[in-house]
C-alpha cells in the first residue's frame, strides 16, 4: 500500500514549536537519551560530505535514510513518547503526532486516511521486518510480525524524519523559561 507522507509532513510543519513547548512541559525525557540520538542524527547528515562513484552514493543514500529512521523511530524512547501524547485530547495541536505514535488498531491498515500506528510498522521494520528501495525514490516498510508493507516516497520519509526530530528536539527541553 502506497503511503502519501507529503500531507503527514505538511501537517506537521504546521506545528509552531511553541505549541510542541507549551503541550510537553513537564514531559522527562531523559538528557543522555537526547543527547545520544542527537549525536546519531549528525553522524548520518555528515555521510552526505562523502564524495563518491554513484553506486556507492546510492548505497550512501540507503544508508542514511534507514540509519535517520532507525534514530528517529526506534532509539529515540519511542514508548515514552506515545505514553505521554496518549494522554493528550484529540483537540490538541499535537494530534497528528498522538496518531503516529498509537498503537496500531488491529485488522485497520494504515493508509492516507488512517494513520495510526505508522510509527509502530516503520520501527518494526527497521528493527526486526525489512526494508527494500524501489525504483522511483520509493522506500518498502514491511512489519514482518504483523505482515504489514507500505511504500513512501524517500524524499517525503526523510522530511517525517525531520519533522518527529523537532518533535523529540522541542518536548525534550530540560530547562524551560
Amino acid at each position: 500500500m502506497n503511503i502519501n507522507l507529503e500531507q503527514i509532513v505538511e501537517k506537521l510543519g504546521k506545528i509552531s514549536n511553541d505549541d510542541i513547548t507549551n503541550e510537553t512541559i513537564g514531559w522527562e525525557i531523559p538528557e543522555n537519551r537526547f543527547s545520544q540520538a542527537m549525536m546519531l542524527n549528525g553522524t548520518v547528515k555528515r555521510f552526505k560530505k562523502i564524495n563518491s562513484p554513484d553506486n556507492l552514493k546510492i548505497l550512501i543514500i540507503h544508508s542514511q535514510v534507514i540509519f535517520l529512521g532507525y534514530v528517529t523511530f526506534v532509539f529515540m524512547q519511542s514508548d515514552l513518547i506515545a505514553s505521554k501524547l496518549a494522554s493528550l485530547k484529540n483537540s490538541s495541536k499535537l494530534f497528528i503526532f498522538k496518531q503516529i505514535f498509537a498503537r496500531p488498531v488491529k485488522g485497520k491498515n494504515i493508509s492516507d486516511d488512517n494513520i495510526t500506528g505508522l510509527h509502530c510498522l516503520i520501527r518494526n521494520s527497521i528493527g526486526h521486518g525489512s526494508f527494500n528501495f524501489e525504483d522511483g525514490g520509493k522506500v518498502t516498510f514491511t512489519d514482518t510480525v504483523r505482515n504489514i508493507s507500505i511504500t513512501v516516497d524517500t524524499y517525503n520519509f526523510i522530511n517525517l524524519c525531520v519533522q518527529i526530530e523537532r518533535f523529540y528536539m522541542q518536548a525534550s527541553v530540560i530547562e524551560r523559561s
